[in-house]
């Protein structure tokens, strides 16, 4: 485990928190495929035709190894830890939903939907990560015994920066331990309410991506509290670069502002979602990140969830 920790995190200190991680934390799957625990609050999730989960094992951890070799390349940090087989946890591949790191040196434990998933909470990497770098652990897993849940930054886009959680209300994102987040990271919630083919959005990242100088968003899909999210974003000064509803089921909001080790600057998101990007919004991305995809379609087509969610951001 300290080998792993090693390249995964460094002391921290009381400076002033980076906004844009600079480096990764990833899982590799073991048993990925359909998960049918998610799949009636996740519309995004399909199945494939001819493809068996063993051979659907196969394309995942292909597809994972792809994308890693691409962050690499790019002299993205990245720290990968093997899922574990037994027991079998078919999304582990999604770590962001049961972690996230703060720069203040504290890590946030989230309460998951799915019965299966809670078991992708990894003991060895969070005690590891206490015990050689004194990390503080901020807890919500209890909220599970009320049924109520927060997918760290699935049901959460968080503006760093500014300290303010976008979060769509979902059955994985419950007002009351948003607030309870927010109280204790000192964000503030904005919660709104969205849809897509008249179902709930399960994630607010698959519908928005904020970074320091835009956010990528589909509003015509948000059906409750637009007004609010549409002034936030602009009282804090963010460009609005407009996703349509076919984007998003294409994962064009499931992308990842980054950073590399020497300060270069990258957006990571999946070939699907580049491919589904017009000329103009790719060049308008481009002002400021260098786009980085990778093609994931087994991963997003059975998960449901795309690149951003496979990235969980590491800080200090």
């Amino acid at each position: 485990m300290a080998r792993h920790l090693l390249n995964l995190v460094t002391r921290y200190d009381n400076s002033e928190p980076r906004i844009i991680s600079r480096k990764l934390l990833m899982i590799k799957p073991a048993c990925f495929g359909p998960n049918s625990e998610t799949a009636k609050s996740n519309v995004y999730q399909a199945s494939l035709d001819g493809v068996t989960n063993q051979k659907a094992e196969g394309k995942a951890r292909e597809e994972f190894d792809a994308l890693v070799t691409k962050l690499r390349e790019h002299k993205i940090e990245t720290s990968i830890f093997e899922d574990i087989e037994h027991p079998r946890k078919p999304d582990a591949v999604f770590p962001n939903n049961w972690i996230s790191f703060h720069g203040d040196g504290r890590i946030g434990l989230f309460p998951m939907y799915a019965n299966i998933r809670r078991m992708e909470r990894r003991n060895d990497i969070i005690q590891g990560l206490i015990n050689e770098y004194g990390y503080k652990v901020e807890d919500y897993t209890n909220y599970e015994n009320e049924s109520k849940f927060l997918e760290g930054t699935g049901s959460m886009v968080l503006d760093r920066e500014n300290k303010i959680a976008y979060a769509c209300k979902s059955v994985r994102t419950h007002p009351d331990v948003l607030n309870t987040f927010c109280k204790d990271f000192n964000y503030r919630p904005v919660l709104f309410e969205a849809e897509y083919c008249g179902v709930p959005v399960y994630h607010t990242n698959v519908m928005m991506s904020i970074t320091r100088e835009f956010a990528m968003i589909c509003v015509d899909s948000i059906t409750k509290n637009k007004k609010e999210v549409m002034d936030t974003l602009n009282e804090t000064g963010k460009q609005i670069l407009y996703l349509s509803e076919h984007q998003t089921a294409k994962f064009c909001g499931n992308c990842l502002a980054v950073s590399n080790t020497e300060g270069g600057l990258y957006m990571c998101m999946s070939s699907t979602a580049f491919s589904a990007l017009t000329d103009h919004q790719k060049e308008f991305i481009e002002r400021y990140y260098k786009i980085i995809h990778s093609p994931i379609p087994t991963i997003e087509t059975l998960g449901g969830g795309s690149v951003r969610c496979m990235l969980a951001e590491v800080y200090p």
